[in-house]
């Protein structure tokens, strides 16, 4: 199969796959009413998963209702294009009730009378394409339209997904912070008690007392500022996903550990994100319109022929055909060949043909832009992973050194300022692997969402991996 076969068949495919997902999505999101959904999360009291976050966005998103509306609109648009190259059938009739004055010169005489006399017409033709080349064209662009609607619904719906999953996480992330800026105020409080206590004894100083107080301070102000930001995130988690009751995200705990995330081949992702990218969909529909422009541009210009028949009913139909009634039969064809327009045939042709080269300069720009992105975020990737891992090894040391530098100072063989550092160097390590962990989780997304992936697969994957399942 030769290149420009395979990637349309790539694409056909890829276009199969999604006009059944949408199939899915919107007789889901009409079978189940918005109600129920959230009584459903609320009345059981667990901790909301993500993939009923999703659910519950797709019941209460305005942005993806509207997309959805615009697909059902956007289907039509292939009834609308077949029914021009289909039979039309078209009555008509009237009915009059008529007044007749005549005047009649008879030699020197005028003769005048005056009748009245009802009239009746009845006509049905039938008229059926068979050379209509702008009629073939205008059902290939319907089809394009249509396709384009499907590939901006999932784009819509990859959208939402995304909107959710980045509440979701910031959830997630918030409460980590919260955890860790916690026990870290906590910590302060214990060394700030200890020294206060060996202060008494003489074993301390006033100045290590002060430092203590000002850092357990300064740990409470972050701590209230955490609070702060968790509540923030779960408000804004609520209101993505429909203003579900916030106490049910209340319980969302990052189970830690690895995240055991997929990072597959540059190469893989490069294809897949050929066959199944949204962009790149969008891009090649865009070139099918132009196309299909081009060929109704170019039926303008060339001749019509249908097939007609028609049967009418004239009773009394005008003033010299009162009181008689006929029946009319026709069958034949009809030839319509534009002859003169001025120069706006060739100019709307040429018009088209400029426009096709613009989408299929706009396709390969896409197409090499989709490249480059695909390769910068699998390098993201990557490297967040791999810091990830970095990271896990830099926090086990930094607690490790936290602990021996408490054991020290127990033992009288540290310094109060040793234990500070150890402690304010764990929380550092503490907050920045945390950075890490959740940008690694966002740069996969992405990923998914270049490739054309952002589907329940990929919900399934970040649910288990956040939950340690």
């Amino acid at each position: 199969m030769a290149p420009a076969a395979a990637a349309v068949a790539s694409s056909d495919a890829a276009l199969s796959r999604f006009k059944l997902e949408n199939d899915l999505r919107i007789s889901e999101s009409t079978a189940k009413p918005t109600e129920a959904s959230q009584s459903d999360l609320q009345g059981e009291g667990e901790v909301p998963s993500l993939m009923t976050l999703v659910k519950m966005a797709e019941a209460n998103d305005p942005s993806y209702h509207a997309a959805q509306a615009g697909l059902a609109a956007a289907r039509e648009f292939k009834t609308i294009g077949r029914a021009s190259m289909l039979p039309v059938m078209q009555a008509s009739g009237s009915s009059s009730r008529n007044r007749q004055d005549r005047e009649i010169q008879q030699g020197s005489q005028r003769l005048s009378d005056r009748r009245f006399y009802n009239a009746f017409s009845a006509n049905l033709q039938l008229r059926q394409p068979i050379y209509a080349p702008e009629a073939r064209a205008r059902f290939d662009e319907a089809v394009a339209l249509s396709n384009e609607a499907e590939v901006a619904f999932v784009d819509e719906f990859a959208n939402m997904v995304i909107r959710v999953v980045d509440a979701y996480l910031q959830v997630f992330m918030t409460a980590t912070q919260l955890d860790v800026l916690t026990r870290s105020r906590n910590d302060f409080k214990d060394l700030l008690d200890s020294a206060e206590r060996r202060f008494e004894g003489g074993e301390s100083t006033r100045l290590e007392i002060l430092d203590l107080r000002a850092r357990y301070q300064r740990e409470a102000v972050q701590v209230k500022a955490a609070e702060n930001a968790h509540r923030s995130a779960i408000a804004m988690l609520s209101s993505v996903v429909g203003g579900v009751d916030q106490a049910s995200f209340e319980r969302l705990q990052d189970a830690g550990g690895p995240l055991k995330l997929s990072r597959g081949s540059i190469e893989g992702w490069t294809n897949i994100a050929r066959r199944s990218s949204t962009q790149l969909l969008a891009a090649e529909s865009a070139v099918a319109q132009a196309e299909a422009g081009l060929g109704r541009a170019k039926g303008a210009t060339l001749p019509r022929l249908d097939a007609l028949a028609s049967f009418g009913v004239n009773d009394s139909d005008s003033v010299n055909t009162v009181d008689q009634r006929f029946e009319t039969g026709s069958l034949g064809l009809q030839l319509s060949v534009p002859i003169f327009s001025s120069g706006a045939g060739r100019a709307g042709v040429r018009q088209a043909e400029a426009y096709l080269v613009q989408a299929k300069a706009e396709y390969d720009a896409a197409r090499l832009q989709l490249d480059q992105s695909v390769r910068e975020a699998y390098d993201q990737f990557i490297s967040v992973i791999e810091q990830e891992r970095a990271m896990v090894a830099v926090k086990r040391s930094a607690e490790a050194s936290s602990e021996a530098a408490d054991r020290g100072y127990k033992a009288g063989v540290q310094a109060m300022m040793d234990v500070i550092a150890a402690k304010s160097l764990e929380r550092e390590v503490a907050l920045e692997a945390l950075a890490v962990r959740y940008e690694s989780a966002r740069a996969f997304v992405v990923l998914h969402q270049l490739a054309g992936q952002v589907d329940e697969e990929l919900i399934k994957t970040l649910s288990s991996a956040l939950s340690g399942n």
